[in-house]
C-alpha cells in the first residue's frame, strides 16, 4: 500500500500545481474530479495527532491549498456569497454532530455485546470529517459562480467519464483489477462484483459507485447537447458510449436512473425540468415518512424487478429487511440517533449483527436522528430546491438545470445505496452560486463574455454615442 499512501499524501501538492498552472477555477474542478476518480479508495491513514486521513480529506486539503496559491491572472469575477439560510443550515449541521455525541456518551451491553460510549475524539473526528466533505461545496459556492464554470465542469466530467468507460470495458473483460494493479489491494468484496459477468470498479470503492458516476455523467453530457456546447456530434458520441457502457456494466439501478432522466433533459421544456428535479428531491426527503406510513409500493417494485432479474429482486428485498431493522432501532432514539462505532446496528441474541448497511438515508437517520438527517440532507438538497424556488426569477441556463437533474438522480440513488461524491458536492456549490448571483440581478457569466449589444443591460445606442437627440420639449423639462 505504499503507492496508495504516497498518492494520498502527495495529492495536496498536486492540487497546488493544478491551481497554479490552470487557474483557480479549473484547478478546483480538476483537483476534485481527478482526485475522486483516481485516488485510492477505502484507505484511511492514522497520522499522529490528526483525524483519519483518506480520499475525501486528501481532496479537501488539495482544494484548500490550491486556493492559497497566488494567481498570476486574478479572476475578474467576485467570489460568490454564502446565502444566510444556507449558513444557518451548516451551523445546525455541525451542532447535530455535537448533540449526537452529547446524547451517546453512555456505554451499554446488548445481548452480551459491549457498546462503548462516544468520546471527545469521536466528536473531533466527526466534525473534521464533515468539514472535509463540505470543502468542495464551499469551493464551488465561492469560485464557480458563472455559467462558463458549469461548462468547464461539464467538459471535465465528460472527458473523465469517457476514460472511465474505456476502463470499465477492460475490467468487464479481465475482471476488476485496475485498483489492485496500481495500489496493491482491492477496495471492497471481490465476490460482489461478479453477476453473470464482471462488474467494473475502476479506482472507486465499489462497482455501484462507478455505475452512478457514469449515469450522472450521461445526464450532464445530455445537458451539453441540449444547450449546444462544443461540437454536437462529439457530445452525442460521448453520450452513446457512456450510456452504452452503463447498460452492460451490471448496474441496474444507475441504468434505470439515467434512462428516466435522460429524456427529461433532452426533450422536456425547462419549466418541466425544474419541476421534475424538485419532485425527485422532495420525494427523497419525504421517503422516510412515506416508508414508515406504508405509502411506498415497495412490494410491487420488488415484483417488477423480479420479472426482469430474480437475483436483483432478492438483493433488493434483503435491503428492505435491513431497513426495517434499522428503522425499529431508530425509534428508540429518534431525535439525535445512536452515533457511530456500531452502536446503531441491531444485533441478534447471539450478539451478531442482524443487518448490512446499504441505503445512505437510513444510516444517517439511525446514527444522527431526525435532527442530523434533516440538516445534512437539507444542505445536500438546498441547491436544487433553491433553483426550483427561484426559477421564475432567475431564468437560468439549461446546463444548470441539467446539473440539477443530475443531483436529483444522485439523491434517488441514495435510497438503496450510499454514494454522494465530492464531485456532486462541488456541483451543489456551483448551483447555489449561480442561482443566488442571478437572483440578485447579476449576470451568470463574466462581463467579458456578456459584452455584446444584445446582452448589455439598459438601452444601448450605436448611432448616437450620447444617446438619441432629445426633443425641444424634453430639453425644456430637463432645464426645469
Amino acid at each position: 500500500m505504499i503507492v496508495a499512501k504516497a498518492a494520498l499524501l502527495l495529492w495536496p501538492i498536486a492540487g497546488m500545481v493544478l491551481s497554479a498552472v490552470r487557474g483557480r477555477e479549473l484547478g478546483i474542478i480538476w483537483t476534485v474530479c481527478v482526485g475522486y476518480l483516481f485516488l485510492p479508495s477505502s484507505l484511511s491513514m492514522d497520522l499522529p495527532g490528526l483525524p483519519p486521513y483518506g480520499k475525501d480529506e486528501a481532496i479537501a486539503l488539495a482544494v484548500m491549498l490550491g486556493l492559497l496559491v497566488k494567481q498570476k491572472q486574478p479572476s475578474p469575477d467576485p467570489p460568490g456569497r454564502v446565502p444566510p439560510a444556507f449558513a444557518v443550515l451548516i451551523v445546525l449541521l455541525v451542532f447535530s454532530i455535537a448533540f449526537t455525541w452529547l446524547t451517546n456518551t453512555d456505554s451499554f451491553t446488548e445481548f452480551g455485546r459491549f457498546r462503548a460510549g462516544l468520546t471527545i475524539s469521536d466528536l473531533r473526528s466527526g466534525i473534521f470529517g464533515l468539514l472535509a466533505t463540505l470543502v468542495p461545496l464551499y469551493a464551488g459556492m465561492r469560485y464557480l459562480t458563472r455559467v462558463r464554470h458549469a461548462e468547464q465542469l461539464s467538459c471535465a466530467i465528460m472527458i473523465l467519464a469517457l476514460i472511465y468507460a474505456m476502463m470499465a470495458l477492460v475490467e468487464m473483460r479481465l475482471s476488476p483489477q485496475l485498483h489492485t494493479w496500481v495500489y496493491g489491494y482491492f477496495p471492497s468484496s471481490f465476490a460482489q462484483h461478479f453477476r453473470g459477468g464482471y462488474r467494473p470498479v475502476g479506482f472507486l470503492n465499489h462497482g455501484l459507485a462507478l455505475g452512478i458516476f457514469l449515469a450522472l455523467a450521461a445526464i450532464v453530457v445530455a445537458g451539453r447537447i441540449r444547450k449546444g456546447i462544443g461540437d454536437r456530434m462529439i457530445s452525442i458520441g460521448a453520450l452513446v458510449v457512456i450510456y452504452g457502457v452503463l447498460l452492460i456494466s451490471k448496474n441496474f439501478g444507475a441504468f434505470l436512473i439515467a434512462t428516466v432522466i435522460l429524456p427529461i433533459v433532452l426533450f422536456l421544456p425547462k419549466t418541466l425540468q425544474f419541476r421534475a428535479a424538485a419532485a425527485l428531491t422532495l420525494a427523497f426527503l419525504a421517503f422516510p415518512l412515506l416508508r414508515g406510513a406504508g405509502l411506498v409500493p415497495l412490494d410491487a417494485f420488488v415484483d417488477w424487478v423480479a420479472s426482469i432479474d430474480a437475483d436483483r429482486a432478492a438483493s433488493f428485498e434483503t435491503r428492505l429487511k435491513n431497513e426495517e431493522a434499522f428503522i425499529e432501532r431508530h425509534a428508540r432514539r429518534p431525535v439525535f440517533g445512536w452515533g457511530g462505532w456500531g452502536r446503531a446496528r441491531p444485533v441478534a441474541e447471539s450478539g451478531a449483527d442482524l443487518t448490512l448497511a446499504d441505503g445512505a438515508w437510513v444510516l444517517r437517520l439511525v446514527q444522527y436522528g431526525w435532527f442530523g438527517f434533516l440538516t445534512y440532507y437539507g444542505a445536500m438538497t438546498f441547491a436544487v430546491l433553491a433553483l426550483w424556488w427561484r426559477s421564475a426569477r432567475t431564468g437560468l441556463d439549461p446546463l444548470l438545470v441539467a446539473f440539477a437533474l443530475m443531483l436529483a438522480g444522485n439523491y434517488i440513488n441514495l435510497l438503496p445505496n450510499s454514494n454522494f461524491s465530492p464531485i456532486s458536492w462541488l456541483v451543489c456549490g456551483m448551483l447555489i452560486a449561480n442561482v443566488f448571483s442571478t437572483a440578485k440581478g447579476e449576470q451568470p457569466t463574466s462581463p467579458v463574455e456578456t459584452d455584446t449589444v444584445a446582452d448589455r443591460s439598459g438601452p444601448v445606442y450605436t448611432r448616437f454615442p450620447k444617446g438619441p437627440p432629445r426633443s425641444p420639449r424634453q430639453q425644456i423639462r430637463t432645464r426645469e
